[in-house]
């Protein structure tokens, strides 16, 4: 196996993975790992990688640092730690159009190429490391002040202010067709018949299983719930790249920044496919940290990660707000401490969520106004 830093902000590591294509057999392919300081969030793995046609995968940097201790991921990539005759291994399986691919890496390998890269970019700093590198090359190309801060007496204004969360899904993201119609291809795995947005709405709740028991009638096992997941998460790719944002969600992320105001994005959507979708509609400035759900969705709710991603943040629950559309992000906010606006734009109707003990609101411009309010 070899090293390879190639500059001081790439880190690369060549090793034999196994290709398992029986119980007893595999065929050894050589492969690469590389991570770099300016995509910070995703690790790359490249096979073939002397041949004219490698062929890569990325997934989340936190994916893979999970997989190393436990079982983890549930859509295109899953990974889990295994011992083979005394040999601690690391499982990736890749899923694809093609079929299901299953590798071995030696998992002390991994784990230490992993633990490099978080020496590199430690957990928690990727987007201020990915901001810091662009506001640098805008001082050094024309000496200005960069864009979202101010320039002050003593140096850059820091405001001690109201923190906002942003939920995703339903609220920042205007997605409730594409989550509808990737519901209803869940749902034809099991032969339930479709819903509409308005059924939907109606019924949804949390955690996700108890959803389909309203549906089934009764609660789908480990095995179909498997499936329904599997089928959701497959179709809504196909569909969430046509979603835009809510309406006036761009001009008040990019309006909270520019006032010298944090916020950040939390969602229980899987983070290796979240991250890209926020980079890709060109507002992953605004936020100071963007998490989403590592390991497996059955029953998983929010509350744990929020706690996560504050403490990351070094963020108080007093001084934060959760604006999300859903029951769970209130119940994760009121957990914590933190204040909840709940938006009605989303995968509740405005009558369930008037019982949460929260303000509710019809746009994302009446919760920031809210949140400003609550200031003063």
């Amino acid at each position: 196996m070899e090293s390879r830093e190639m500059e001081s902000t790439v880190l690369e590591r060549d090793l034999t993975m196994d290709l398992l294509v029986s119980p007893q057999d595999s065929i050894p392919v050589r492969a690469r790992l590389g991570y770099r300081a300016d995509d910070p969030y995703a690790v790359h793995v490249t096979f073939h990688v002397h041949s004219a046609s490698p062929v890569s995968w990325y997934f989340a940097r936190e994916l893979l640092a999970e997989g190393v201790y436990r079982a983890t991921g549930s859509g295109d990539v899953r990974i889990w730690p295994s011992t083979v005759g005394g040999r601690g291994l690391l499982t990736v399986m890749l899923r694809s159009l093609e079929g299901d691919v299953l590798l071995q890496a030696d998992a002390s390998t991994v784990a230490e190429w992993v633990r490099r890269t978080e020496e590199l970019v430690p957990p928690g700093t990727e987007l201020v490391h990915h901001q810091v590198d662009r506001v640098l090359r805008e001082l050094l190309a024309d000496g200005s002040t960069p864009r979202g801060l101010s320039a002050g007496g003593g140096g850059y204004r820091s405001w001690v202010s109201t923190h906002i969360v942003w939920d995703w899904n339903g609220t920042l993201l205007h997605d409730m067709a594409a989550v509808v119609a990737s519901s209803n291809a869940a749902f034809a795995t099991l032969g339930m018949a479709p819903i509409t947005l308005e059924q939907y709405r109606e019924l949804y709740t949390f955690p996700i299983p108890k959803f389909y028991e309203l549906l089934l009638g009764r609660e789908p096992s480990r095995d179909e719930w498997t499936v329904l997941d599997a089928a959701f998460q497959d179709r809504y790719q196909e569909l969430s790249d046509a979603c835009g944002l809510t309406e006036g969600a761009a001009g008040l992320l990019a309006g909270w920044r520019a006032a010298g105001r944090s916020q950040s994005l939390l969602s229980m959507h899987e983070h290796h496919r979240l991250v890209p979708q926020v980079r890709a509609r060109g507002i992953e400035e605004h936020f100071v940290r963007v998490d989403g759900r590592v390991g497996e969705s059955y029953g998983t709710g929010k509350r744990d990660y929020l706690k996560r991603h504050l403490e990351r943040l070094g963020q108080d629950p007093a001084r934060t707000v959760v604006i999300g559309d859903a029951a769970d992000d209130a119940a994760a906010a009121h957990w914590m401490g933190a204040r909840a606006v709940l938006y009605t734009g989303g995968s509740h109707t405005r009558e369930k969520l008037a019982g949460l003990g929260a303000p509710v609101v019809d746009s994302l411009a009446e919760a920031v106004e809210l949140v400003l309010a609550d200031e003063v």
